[in-house]
């Protein structure tokens, strides 16, 4: 019981980069940039002007440990949730 609350808590670690490394891609030199002009070259390229390279590598890193660190809350859910699964069968 106590390997699945490290998960939990390594999960809500990887949340907590996750929101991080999103900081770091959302908030510009040149204000917030728009997340939704995305498919469109030209305005991210104005808004990523002047965003050192260092920030996008940080995110990039920030967010696959994020996402590795998340799996393991997602897996110790799904064997805390398998115990209500039986009582249904």
């Amino acid at each position: 019981m106590l390997q699945w609350k490290i998960f939990m808590v390594m999960a809500l670690i990887g949340h907590i980069l996750c929101g991080i490394s999103d900081g770091f891609l959302t908030y510009a030199p040149n204000g917030k940039v728009d997340l939704t002009n995305f498919k469109d070259y030209e305005k991210s390229k104005v808004a990523f002007h002047g965003m050192p390279l260092k920030n996008l590598s940080v995110a990039m890193l920030l967010g696959v440990c994020a996402m590795t660190l998340e799996i393991f809350g997602y897996i110790a859910l799904c064997d805390w949730m398998q115990q209500y699964f039986l009582l249904l069968l």
